[in-house]
């Protein structure tokens, strides 16, 4: 077998591209709310370096095959079904791999690297979209449109991205290694029944779910970017999401329908702010309005109220399980995540990702609010804690522990060398 690769195949295959890949993935799957994906996860790192070497053969011997992934039809409101794809570990891998070379050719960084473009690009994110957002209305931007792309990820034509990237890397094998890339093939085809035709399985679509796909819609939409910040009005977009912002209601609305007129020649279609106004909106600045979950008004940024909404009912959902575990009477095992310390352990870490995913706002009286709120429940759940544990007679200390959530050796893994018991006065 012919080992001859070319230049694009050999920077995807270079270890040191392959380990930051599986570095990144790695990080990502940790703390994947999924525990299968991170089991899969340690089971790789735990012999990462073989792994990892032998998927670079595969690619320089050109056999390296995409395994199929898992097909999951997330509810995304009653309804609805959003079509999410989880590759294995070694595709993720691969993806990532070529994602990394793509991103260090000059042609292809000035096709998506648009400065208005915000999602899917290094150093770059929700908040330079918001903080762009925000200067522009504060300058001069008295009206805006906020709408989004309907089902952008499932109508992307791949045929037409990766006609554009091989316009800019002209590289048979590299181009056919993104293409098979690419391709969606579900290892649960047949148990996802009627959801099966959600997914993106032919040309039409790349999968929610991998890292190549926001660099595909970045490029199907790069002519957008470029020809709607033509003039005084700024659109800025992450992903399929976008806002215009400009001195006048004619100003916007004359973009839009330039910008719409791009999308359709693409086969694309967003949402109309007079029809479909809960995806779409438009108006004055002055009055506010919603962009990447933050309400956004001059002088003011603040996390959106569904948002606010839920990391409240997530705290309100982990003690209300935690409640009913701690009426257990004498446990036999640990109560893991339901225990009183995990409980608290578990809150405290969806509050500071949450802060952490907010921290460019400004409106520190709604924070002070949701703390207060936060503490409310926490102090009711400590009583309720205190309440359960006076129950408990005193000599019962490992039902104690348990129910606290600090390990008792006698619930440690056993596998001694010797079977026979020892008793207690040896």
């Amino acid at each position: 077998m012919s080992t001859e690769t070319s230049y694009y195949i050999d920077q995807v295959k270079n270890i040191r591209n392959l380990r930051a890949a599986w570095n990144h993935i790695r990080s990502n799957c940790r703390i994947s709310p999924s525990e299968k994906i991170r089991q899969e996860a340690a089971e790789f790192d735990a012999d990462s370096g073989r792994h990892l070497s032998r998927v670079q053969r595969q690619i320089r011997e050109n056999r390296f095959v995409f395994p199929p992934s898992y097909g999951l039809a997330k509810e995304s409101k009653p309804g609805k079904k959003r079509p999410i794809v989880l590759p294995s570990i070694e595709t993720r891998i691969v993806q990532r791999a070529i994602l990394q070379v793509l991103q260090k050719n000059n042609e292809i960084r000035q096709l998506i690297e648009n400065p208005t473009s915000c999602g899917g690009i290094k150093e770059r994110g929700v908040r330079y979209a918001v903080e762009m957002a925000h200067d522009k209305i504060v300058a001069d931007g008295k009206y805006f449109i906020r709408s989004d792309i309907k089902s952008f990820f499932t109508q992307i034509s791949k045929a037409h991205v990766l006609g554009r990237i091989k316009n800019h890397v002209s590289d048979p094998q590299f181009d056919d290694l993104i293409e098979r890339a690419t391709m969606v093939v579900l290892s649960n085809q047949f148990s996802l029944g009627a959801d099966y035709k959600l997914f993106p399985t032919s040309d039409l679509g790349v999968a929610q779910g991998s890292c190549l796909s926001p660099l595909f819609g970045n490029i199907v939409l790069s002519e957008f970017d470029e020809k709607l910040n033509t003039h005084d009005v700024l659109c800025i977009r992450y992903i399929d999401d976008f806002i215009l912002i400009g001195p006048t209601q004619k100003a916007v609305n004359a973009t839009l329908k330039k910008g719409l007129k791009i999308l359709s020649d693409l086969d694309l279609e967003a949402y109309d702010p007079k029809i479909d106004r809960e995806k779409a909106e438009s108006g004055e600045t002055s009055k506010g309005f919603e962009f990447l979950g933050c309400h956004i008004r001059p002088n003011q940024i603040t996390p959106k109220k569904e948002s606010r909404k839920r990391l409240i009912q997530s705290v309100e959902t982990k003690i209300k399980f935690s409640k009913i575990q701690l009426r257990t009477k004498e446990p036999k095992r640990p109560l893991g995540k339901m225990s009183f310390v995990e409980t608290l352990n578990e809150i405290n870490k969806s509050v500071k990702a949450w802060g952490n995913q907010y921290q460019f706002c400004n409106n520190h009286q709604i924070l002070e609010q949701m703390d207060g709120k936060i503490s409310d429940l926490i102090e009711d759940y400590q009583s309720h804690f205190s309440s359960q544990m006076n129950w408990i007679s005193p000599e019962k200390n490992l039902v104690k522990r348990r129910l606290l959530g600090v390990h008792a050796l006698v619930d440690s893994k056993s596998n001694p060398v010797v079977k026979a018991k020892i008793s207690s006065q040896s």
